[in-house]
């Protein structure tokens, strides 16, 4: 069992290491180029999301909405906070959190005070607000600063559950709003707003990705049933088609082995430890949140 920290899960591997286990278990039918390799990842994605909250983690994105909507990461998963924001105009705009080249990345927020000119030639100070973030880049940092972040009210999605429990956008009530709605056909998630044009800055949960490929939890539970998932997929898939003979007694077994599989990390997932991290995370996006709380519309 891997150590667990307050970020989660310590190491991550990528999804390859587990398709070639498979590829090797399953050898003379990998040689006679007969398994769906491409279909084998996608397995593994939904895998991960039967798992859920536990094998994602905290990704921040700034999405530039166009004619009312904005495309969310292909990693999107669940949402935990959302800001508008306004980019200060020489704030380098090529390189945004989400992408691959972003080594890392954090965020401060402060408030500040601007000197101007009052109508009666004095001098009289604005309060205002700003939001930097900060990540690296071939491990050099560029900042991107926003002007005068404020959150945005989520409109809830009918039968579409995109949003933590303690988001704090579901509650805040404002005149910009958001919704989020998603495409079975490319799997993809839009985020939709009451303003045609703008930034936005998003705190999500999804999983891990590295060259397009999906991550995985360096975990022996997570590994071996995702493993046991791709190997039951396979065998049903040639079981449907009637692509490989004597195949349903092998296919039963496997799918006994996944349904074990599944059931030691769920169970897994419910020890102390994985509440106590999951405690820790609320408390911790609370505390993030806590900051904006004064921002009115």
């Amino acid at each position: 069992m891997p150590e667990i920290t307050k970020d989660g899960f310590e190491k991550f591997i990528s999804a390859k290491k587990v398709v070639n286990n498979v590829l090797d278990e399953l050898s003379s039918f990998a040689d006679a180029n007969i398994i769906p390799t491409h279909q084998l990842y996608r397995y593994i994605k939904r895998g991960l999301d039967e798992l859920g909250f536990f094998v994602y983690k905290e990704h921040s994105a700034v999405l530039e909405v166009e004619k009312h909507k904005a495309t969310l990461p292909e990693n999107f998963k669940k949402l935990y906070s959302a800001y508008m924001c306004s980019p200060v105009s020489n704030s380098p705009r090529r390189v945004y959190p989400q992408s691959s080249f972003v080594w890392y990345s954090d965020s401060t927020y402060e408030n500040f005070l601007e000197n101007n000119c009052c109508p009666d030639g004095d001098r009289c100070f604005d309060e205002k607000s700003r939001l930097t973030i900060r990540h690296y880049y071939e491990m050099q940092p560029i900042d991107i600063t926003f002007h005068q972040p404020r959150v945005l009210r989520l409109v809830p999605s009918r039968g579409l559950d995109v949003c933590t429990d303690d988001c704090p956008n579901l509650s805040y009530r404002c005149s910009d709003e958001i919704s989020i709605t998603y495409n079975e056909g490319n799997d993809q998630y839009t985020l939709n707003t009451n303003f045609d044009c703008g930034y936005v800055y998003i705190q999500y949960y999804g999983a891990p990705v590295e060259d397009g490929l999906p991550m995985v939890p360096d975990d022996s539970f997570v590994v071996d049933y995702l493993e046991k998932l791709i190997l039951f997929k396979i065998l049903r898939n040639w079981w449907y088609n009637k692509e490989v003979e004597d195949i349903e007694r092998r296919m039963q077994f496997a799918q006994e082995e996944h349904r074990k599989a599944f059931a030691k990390v769920k169970y897994y997932a419910k020890l102390p430890s994985f509440s106590s991290m999951i405690d820790y995370a609320r408390q911790q996006r609370k505390t993030r949140f806590a900051k904006f709380q004064h921002l009115k519309d």
